[in-house]
């Protein structure tokens, strides 16, 4: 790797840190404020009404969104294709996203009573799912800028999303009394904002254009990963649904507050994956099979620092929690140290996930 290159990779790699700081930073602040406006229970709602939308942003997704990463860098050389392929899936997410949508609000009543044995929680139950939509979509609008190495755009795109959900969060909790449904207001409003900006912007620089074969490909490779998708999500989300049936809302607000301090590791993780996972994808397709043991070399370094900082917030989660939070939420201390465990491991998780992506063998998963 030439110098030119590396300085690029290190100028990249400062934005993409900055961008996962702010969204470290922001919950660093928010959640003092929050934790003594709102309840255990705010945010034991929230946490199940979370479960529902990312359970089924699986199924409006279909797997499309990881498939895109790698595919991006086969079709990058002709624009024509390229543009086909992000508005293809862009397309069909969101037409799955109104199907869904509209089963959710006819539905709510009955998700509310299954979630939280009441039908008074349906409005926050459709809205977060919208919310989350959004987020993802936006999410994948921003995937254009980070396989193209536009680290710059990546960057201001996200910096304009943190500042507009922070703002409104602050507006609508502290200032209107809104209670939870504050937050997710706030983060629709943001992240639907984000949207609209995208979509203005690549309709400007790429025609819009649709193709059946490369959606249909792409759903090939991407339907199986929806299982994998559920089965993760549900390892990760449901034993918040279970905490409700044994115990209160209230231990499944603190437990989501422990698992939102413990995930800031888990960001900075990401922050790096955006770094290093372009450049794997460009490794692969260049060395095909024989591009193993450089992939490996190259990785190796953002595995230390990974679990560097993993084991730094663990060290220090008494610290943390007993600074941010009032006392009702200090039986998170434990939560934070034990899933700052479990994000470790997440990261040897996000290699395994591309190398099944690049193989074309997502039903191993």
């Amino acid at each position: 790797m030439n110098e030119k290159v590396k300085q690029i990779q290190i100028k990249s790699s400062l934005r993409y840190l900055m961008v996962m700081g702010l969204y470290g930073v922001v919950p660093l602040i928010t959640i003092p404020i929050f934790t003594r406006i709102l309840t255990k229970e705010d945010y034991g709602i929230l946490a199940l009404s979370e479960i529902y939308a990312v359970l089924v942003i699986g199924f409006v997704f279909m797997g499309l969104n990881i498939i895109y990463d790698c595919d991006f860098f086969k079709y990058r050389s002709d624009d024509r294709r390229s543009a086909q392929l992000f508005y293809s899936i862009a397309m069909f997410v969101t037409c799955n996203f109104f199907i869904l949508a509209g089963i959710t609000y006819f539905c709510k009543k009955s998700l509310s009573h299954f979630l939280f044995r009441s039908a008074f929680y349906g409005d926050v139950i459709f809205f977060y799912f919208c919310a989350t939509f959004c987020d993802r979509l936006g999410e994948f609008y921003l995937n254009y800028f980070k396989n193209s190495e536009d680290a710059k755009s990546f960057s201001r795109y996200s910096i304009i999303l943190i500042a507009c959900n922070f703002v409104l969060s602050i507006y609508y909790v502290v200032v209107l009394h809104l209670g939870f449904m504050g937050i997710v207001y706030a983060k629709l409003l943001s992240a639907l904002g984000l949207c609209l900006m995208l979509t203005a912007k690549f309709l400007s620089i790429m025609p819009l254009s649709f193709d059946r074969a490369i959606l249909m490909e792409s759903l090939k490779i991407g339907f199986p990963t929806v299982t994998t998708s559920f089965f993760r999500v549900a390892g990760t989300k449901i034993d918040k649904y279970m905490l409700s049936l044994l115990s209160s809302l209230g231990g499944v607000g603190v437990y989501s507050i422990g698992q939102k301090l413990s995930f800031l590791s888990f960001s900075f993780m990401t922050a790096l994956e955006n770094v290093f996972r372009p450049q794997m994808y460009k490794k692969m397709h260049a060395s095909k099979e024989n591009g193993g043991e450089g992939v490996g070399e190259y990785i190796i370094p953002f595995a230390y620092v990974s679990i560097l900082i993993v084991l730094l917030i663990a060290l220090f989660a008494e610290e943390v929690v007993s600074i941010m939070t009032p006392p009702s939420f200090h039986e998170a201390i434990d939560i934070v140290a034990i899933l700052c465990m479990y994000c470790g491991f997440l990261f040897f998780g996000k290699l395994a996930s591309s190398q099944f992506i690049f193989a074309k063998k997502t039903h191993i998963s």
